[in-house]
Formats: C-alpha cells, sequence, structure tokens
C-alpha cells in the first residue's frame, strides 16, 4: 500500500508541475502522425490530477495528500497577506490582459480574421457619420444599426475616427474593446456587492475571472456592442449595490441602446432586485424598481421590433433574430407576437435544447464559477434568457463559448461568484480555485503561440492597411476587407 500510495503522490507532484507550467506558458499540443496529444488545455489534466488526489486520500485512510496541502497552504499563505495578494493580483492581471491583447492584435495582423467579424464594426465606427450613421457596406440596410441596433456604438465613432489614417487603426479599437470590457469589473469587484474591501481575495477573483474561457473569449474575440453592453451591466450591477436607483435607471436605459435583445434580459433582473437581501434598498424601492425596469423593458422592446428595425432594415427575412428564431417567425415583430401567443410554437423551438451540445455547453458556461457563484444563485435568474437565446439558436458559434455570445450573460455570474466568495470560508477558497481551473481550458500562453507574427503574412495585411485614401471605392476578399475599414467604399469581390 505504501509502494502505491507513494507513486500516487510522485504522480501527483509531476501533473500538478505540469499544469503550472500549462497555466503560465499556455502549453503545447504534440501532432503525432495519426492522432495529438494536448498538453495545452488544462481541463482533462486538472480533472486527472484531483482524481489522483482523491484515490490518495480515500486508500490512505483519509489522509490528506501532501500535494494538495502544498498547494492549499501556499494559497492559505496569501489569502492571509492582503498586501501580498493585492501584489500578486495585478501582476497577474497585468500580464493576462496584455498577453491577450497581444494575442488578439497578433491574430488580426496575421491576416486571421474576417470581414464579417471586424469590418461590421470597425468602418461603422471610422465612419459614423459618412453617409448613413454607423455606415456600413457590409451590412443590412448600409449601416450596422440594420444587423443590430447598437446605438451605443454612435458615442464610440469620434474616439475611432481620430486613428483612420493610421496603420495600428484596428489595434486601437481593440484597446477600447479592453478598457470597455475590464475596467466595469475593476470597479465591481471594488465597490459592489462586498460591503467592505477584501484586498486578501484579490488573486483568487483575478484567477477565477480569467478562468473562464468566455471571458478570454471575449477579450480574443473582435469587438462587438456585446461587449458594452457587457460593460453596462456590471456598472448597473454596482448602482443597486450602493443604492443609487437613478444611475441604475440611466446604466439600464443605456443598456437597452446597446442591441434589440438587451430588453428581454432586463425583466429578469426583477427577481434580484427584489429578493437579493443585500441590496440597500427598502421593500418599497425593490418593488418600484422591478416593476418599472419590467414595463420599461417591455415598452422598448415592441417600439424597436415593431418600428425601429423595420427602419433600419426594411429588407424582410434578413434581420439577425429572425434569422435564429425562424420557427416564431419571419420578423421581429411575428416573433414577439408569437412567443406570447403560441405555446406550440415557443415548445418547439425550446425542444432544441434538449440535447448533449446543450448540456455540454450548460457545464462549460456554468461549471469555472459554479463553487462560488451557487450561494448567490438569485442572480442567475437574469442569466437564463440569455442563455437561453443560445440554446435555441440555430448557429453552432453561439454555444462555443470562443465569440461574443455569452457577455450578456457573463455580469450576473460574475456578481453571484463575487457573492459567493464572500460566504465561503477562506479555507475553501483553494478548493474553489481547483474547480475553476478544471473548467478553463487554454490560457493566454496558448494564444501567443497560436497567433505568433508570421513576417510574410504581416507584410501582406501592412500592404493593405496603408491605403488611406478614402475616396477609392475598393473590392475584396472578405479577408482583405478585415484590413481595409478606413476606406469609404468597399465590396466584396466575386469570382465568375
Amino acid at each position: 500500500m505504501k509502494i502505491i500510495i507513494s507513486a500516487l503522490d510522485g504522480l501527483s507532484w509531476g501533473l500538478g508541475a505540469l499544469i503550472l507550467v500549462m497555466l503560465f506558458t499556455g502549453g503545447k499540443i504534440l501532432h503525432l502522425e495519426h492522432a495529438k496529444i494536448e498538453f495545452s488545455s488544462l481541463d482533462a489534466w486538472v480533472w486527472v490530477w484531483l482524481a489522483l488526489l482523491v484515490t490518495r486520500w480515500r486508500i490512505g485512510g483519509r489522509q490528506i495528500s501532501p500535494v494538495w496541502l502544498f498547494f492549499k497552504n501556499h494559497l492559505d499563505e496569501i489569502w492571509t497577506r492582503p498586501d501580498r495578494s493585492s501584489r500578486k493580483a495585478g501582476w497577474a492581471a497585468g500580464l493576462l490582459m496584455l498577453a491577450l491583447f497581444v494575442a488578439h492584435v497578433f491574430k488580426h495582423y496575421n491576416g486571421m480574421t474576417h470581414a464579417y467579424d471586424v469590418t461590421f464594426i470597425h468602418q461603422a465606427l471610422f465612419h459614423w457619420i459618412s453617409g448613413p450613421v454607423l455606415k456600413c457596406d457590409l451590412c443590412d440596410g448600409g449601416t450596422y444599426l440594420g444587423e443590430h441596433l447598437a446605438f451605443t456604438l454612435i458615442p464610440l465613432g469620434p474616439i475611432a475616427s481620430i486613428f483612420r489614417g493610421f496603420f495600428w487603426r484596428d489595434a486601437w479599437i481593440f484597446f477600447l474593446q479592453f478598457v470597455i470590457f475590464l475596467s466595469p469589473v475593476y470597479y465591481l469587484w471594488k465597490k459592489g456587492p462586498w460591503k467592505k474591501e477584501v484586498p486578501e481575495a484579490a488573486l483568487l477573483v483575478c484567477l477565477i475571472f480569467f478562468s473562464h474561457r468566455a471571458v478570454r473569449g471575449n477579450l480574443i474575440w473582435d469587438f462587438r456592442e456585446d461587449h458594452i453592453a457587457f460593460g453596462v451591466f456590471c456598472l448597473a450591477i454596482l448602482s443597486l449595490f450602493q443604492g443609487r436607483i437613478f444611475l441604475y435607471a440611466a446604466w439600464a436605459i443605456l443598456a437597452a441602446a446597446c442591441k434589440e435583445n438587451i430588453a428581454m434580459i432586463l425583466p429578469f433582473l426583477a427577481a434580484p432586485i427584489l429578493f437579493e437581501k443585500t441590496l440597500p434598498l427598502s421593500a418599497l424601492q425593490r418593488k418600484l424598481l422591478a416593476s418599472t425596469t419590467v414595463v420599461v423593458s417591455f415598452i422598448y422592446l415592441a417600439i424597436a421590433f415593431r418600428y425601429l428595425i423595420p427602419i433600419f432594415n426594411p429588407i424582410p427575412g434578413t434581420n439577425e433574430i429572425a434569422v435564429r428564431l425562424h420557427t416564431l417567425g419571419s420578423t421581429p415583430a411575428e416573433i414577439l407576437i408569437n412567443s406570447l401567443t403560441s405555446p406550440s410554437r415557443v415548445l418547439k423551438l425550446l425542444s432544441g435544447i434538449f440535447t448533449f451540445e446543450a448540456l455540454k455547453y450548460l457545464v462549460l458556461l456554468l461549471g469555472p464559477w459554479f463553487y462560488f457563484s451557487r450561494k448567490a444563485w438569485i442572480w442567475w435568474i437574469p442569466a437564463l434568457p440569455g442563455i437561453g437565446m443560445n440554446l435555441i439558436s440555430g448557429a453552432g458559434t453561439q454555444r462555443s463559448l470562443n465569440f461574443h455570445y455569452e457577455a450578456i450573460i457573463l455580469p450576473f455570474l460574475l456578481t453571484a461568484t463575487l457573492l459567493g466568495i464572500q460566504q465561503i470560508a477562506r479555507k475553501q477558497w483553494a478548493l474553489g480555485l481547483a474547480f475553476a481551473l478544471a473548467f478553463s481550458s487554454r490560457w493566454p500562453g496558448h494564444y501567443l503561440q497560436e497567433y505568433w507574427p508570421d513576417p510574410r503574412k504581416w507584410a501582406q495585411t501592412h500592404a493593405l492597411d496603408i491605403r488611406t485614401d478614402p475616396g477609392v471605392s475598393v473590392a475584396a476578399s472578405l479577408e482583405e476587407l478585415a484590413h481595409l475599414n478606413q476606406m469609404r467604399e468597399l465590396k466584396i469581390k466575386t469570382t465568375e
């Protein structure tokens, strides 16, 4: 038995070291002749490591593995020293953000972006008042508003257009994306759910936050109005915990202006407004705020679907919501009416969510933060409509966690996680972090390796990016158009 225990300890030490290497460097994928070995995704390796620790505990007479004690004691020492935790969190957050930003820039200038991902937004921002508002030659109606009612992009137009004539113009928008997405998270943590500042949890919050693959996916993927919605939701939640009702109302209105589907999410905020005990609101304030949020959301939803969407996109059957929810109707108005009056259509649509793919999506979405967020599950309720939209969509990309589709879900899961950390004993934090790592997949070092600059591709994109004559009309492939966002007139080059 001692030999088995020693073997398990040796394997645990070795595997723990491998996990740390993958965490810090991104690991490596070994490609064999007929297979590959994944040394970059943490998921399987962390689960095997935890299984070894549990096995050792069971056959060792419930004696805790020295490997786990080393891991836990080292973290507990950090938790008990606020200055050390804050300092390490600052370094970790800075390095993770830098790695993700650099990887994003590498991806773009390596020619690995697409016009329907980049040009949609970038041309709209660079030429926000050139003809139609948020001009977009690839969008229905010639404006990005024909794709989505993203009115909050308009104020960013003057900021983005400052750099329209520079080579790094697209990187500037990526920088704005990082600021918009990450700054509200910092303020939500520092001044939000916690009644007092808890600097000893700084490193834990940092690692838990970046452990979610959807967080990293939102930062590696290209800028969308969903990133603005994420930041605005964080600030709206912060206002609730500060008891600043009118500021919350302002943020909620701004959130609705981010995208037409946000008004479907806002009514579900009524649940935490009514039942979250830590909010500094009276019973009357809770009822008024919850009811007002619901009523105003439905009013805006009706106006948006009945009038605003047809104004900016009069072409039937091309609206993004109509395409994804075609079972409920061919226009946004039909979808809204049928969702309220036709239970059979709704049930037919919902039947598609009972699949293995849907279960996998839920596990990967909720898993990283579940250990902590379960303690404040009331905040899961406003996350449900966003989750539902992704599950019922016919587009598999909405369930891959690699794009922007979780941005409207994460603020509520993050709030639940922050509240849960406060409610769970400090001695259990290490276990919660281990579970988060077990769902975390590939860390930023992997993206740096994957998108490392190729001189030939950078030369090709540079040749496109130096075109600065806005009066020229350009026809190019979708990959080339991703680097011609500064041009005023763009067309997709077709082949006969």
